[in-house]
């Protein structure tokens, strides 16, 4: 097994939230198909990052989301 640096995990952050702003942006058409991908992608995240990984994931997100819906009120 690889021991990932510090800066691999952040990368390897980024591309799981990057990939779950792409899902819900474009969606998948299948709920089942969605939910696995997301339980995959926080399972990724928590081997990558642990807890504080799975968290980042879920704040970046969470920004997003908030920022959408911001602009969507002005």
């Amino acid at each position: 097994m690889k021991i990932l640096s510090k800066k691999k995990c952040e990368e390897i952050l980024k591309r799981i939230t990057a990939n779950e702003i792409i899902q819900v942006e474009y969606g998948l058409h299948d709920m089942e198909a969605e939910t696995k991908a997301t339980e995959n992608r926080a399972e990724m995240a928590f081997i990558v990052g642990g807890f504080k990984g799975m968290n980042k994931v879920q704040n970046t997100l969470r920004k997003r989301y908030n920022n959408i819906n911001h602009e969507g009120k002005d």
